[in-house]
């Protein structure tokens, strides 16, 4: 789930079988005013791989955010907000590397 409240911008990973509380994780995506151009368009995709384990946010055509499920990590620019203690997920950053790999072309 992505959630932009007009200041900043969060992706959320959800375990629906978790009734009383189904986020499990979450990665910060932007601060709005933080962003260049941030009154432009922009689109907006979240995209599942084949597996059903890798869920990627793009914003333009490039992950800003991945929640790895099989693996139970978070792929944001700054690693943020660290993942609650008690949480078995991890936080990783994202580079082009990743991004090429997970988009299958490479990036600028």
């Amino acid at each position: 789930m992505f959630e932009d409240d007009g200041e900043t911008g969060y992706f959320y990973a959800l375990d629906m079988r978790q009734n009383a509380q189904p986020i499990v994780d979450c990665l910060h995506v932007y601060n709005v005013d933080s962003t260049r151009n941030h009154h432009e368009a922009r689109k907006l995709e979240i995209c599942w791989d084949e597996s059903g384990y890798l869920a990627l946010l793009l914003i333009n055509g490039y992950p800003h955010a991945v929640f790895d499920f099989a693996h139970l990590i978070g792929y944001n620019t700054n690693k943020q907000p660290m993942p609650e203690l008690m949480s078995m997920w991890t936080h990783e950053e994202i580079n082009n590397s990743l991004a090429e790999k997970w988009l299958g072309v490479p990036t600028l």
